[in-house]
């Protein structure tokens, strides 16, 4: 069975391409904005992810969730946002669980910094990753101590 603090952490960190006057920071989002992407997280769970520009592309939203036997089991969503020369994540989901934290570009991947509880009275943890761009248009989501999962572009 898989965790809700496992998926919490390899799911609050996965976006779309953002217009032209967006603030350049957001644009390490650019190879997800726009576009959904789902994994397999184990236990016949299945992860999806897609990616928004919010107000004209001043921030960048993640909604995702994650479905079992047909049913949603859990959501959350990020905000990406520029705070000055940072790039900076509120992350939450369905358990009430709330994260914070620093996003930052590579040439082929982000790197994410953070801390969140699962949920509200849950030990604080890292959520500390890297999404790594992968070949055909997906991601890999590496969180230290645990297995790469592959985010593949869902095509509509």
């Amino acid at each position: 069975m898989i965790r809700p603090a496992t998926i919490a952490l390899i799911s609050a960190l996965a976006l779309p391409a953002l217009p032209a006057h967006a603030a350049e920071k957001l644009d390490i989002f650019a190879p997800v904005i726009g576009k959904c992407f789902v994994a397999d997280v184990g236990g016949g769970g299945r992860d999806r992810h897609c990616f928004e520009p919010v107000f004209g592309g001043k921030h960048v939203r993640d909604s995702h969730q994650v479905i079992l036997e047909g049913k949603i089991a859990y959501r959350g969503e990020t905000i990406y946002s520029r705070d000055g020369e940072a790039v900076v994540f509120t992350y939450w989901n369905s358990l009430g669980g709330v994260g914070h934290g620093q996003a930052a570009g590579g040439a082929n991947g982000i790197t994410f910094t953070g801390t969140m509880r699962a949920e509200p009275l849950a030990r604080e943890q890292s959520m500390d990753s890297r999404w790594t761009w992968s070949a055909g248009g997906g991601y890999d989501v590496g969180v230290s101590g645990s297995k790469s999962v592959h985010y593949t572009r869902l095509i509509k």
